[in-house]
């Protein structure tokens, strides 16, 4: 029964996505396989398991799979956009091993955020966020590394080694007041107003001339009729 055949594929469809992303790729890979067997024109289950493939850098499995389902649908028009994916991960990856093999000649903290940057390109979480926790731990890092690691992770949207790093950041520069408006800010993304505050507050310490600047600022509008802002901008 045809029907009954494509049920079951989506079901196997879906249960290989929920192993992926649990990181159980052998029974993810499975998973897509029979669903594949079951319902091989399934175009979308093609596309989720070559793109699965490519998360775990298998590209010569991606581009088999996607070589094999063309027999199928020449002119389907995520074919042409898949290919050019797949180059481009291609050279990520070869970008990817050259820099690692240059860490391991002579670490650095260059190749360190390179390495970080290069390894969200290719969605290899833990790794990026292993080598931004290399980057942190260099005892000699120069200030400049750290608002491009800010940047960098606020576009990763990775919140905890975001504010690690800030939390590195002015501890390691304590003339620097930048770092603790950023966690007065993060803070306040967490309704946490105490806390902001006292951040501010030794922000305030570090740079007192930021004082007429802070009301100004976007990222603090919620605490302009708060009390205790009020008095910490008056405070001399």
């Amino acid at each position: 029964d045809v029907m009954a055949r494509r049920s079951w594929s989506k079901l196997r469809s879906a249960q290989a996505g929920w192993y992926a992303e649990n990181d159980r790729h052998p029974e993810a890979v499975h998973a897509f396989q029979q669903s594949l067997r079951l319902d091989p024109d399934n175009a979308e289950t093609v596309f989720r398991f070559a793109e699965r493939l490519t998360r775990w850098l298998r590209f010569d499995e991606a581009e088999q799979l996607i070589a094999d389902y063309a027999h199928i649908d020449p002119r389907h028009p995520q074919l042409p956009v898949f290919r050019r994916g797949l180059t481009q991960l291609r050279d990520l990856n070869q970008r990817r091993l050259a820099a690692e093999a240059a860490w391991d000649r002579q670490p650095s903290g260059n190749l360190a955020l390179q390495l970080a940057q290069l390894y969200a390109l290719l969605a290899q979480t833990p790794q990026m966020q292993e080598a931004v926790q290399l980057l942190l731990e260099m005892p000699q890092l120069a200030e400049d590394f750290y608002p491009f690691l800010r940047d960098f992770l606020r576009e990763q949207q990775d919140l905890p080694l975001l504010e690690l790093t800030l939390t590195r950041w002015a501890g390691r520069f304590p003339h620097r007041a930048e770092p603790l408006l950023d966690l007065a800010a993060l803070a306040l993304s967490r309704q946490d107003f105490p806390l902001a505050l006292r951040r501010l507050e030794t922000a305030l310490q570090r740079e007192p001339r930021l004082r007429p600047a802070l009301p100004r600022d976007p990222r603090f509008r919620d605490l302009q009729e708060w009390p205790p802002f009020l008095q910490l901008l008056q405070t001399p």
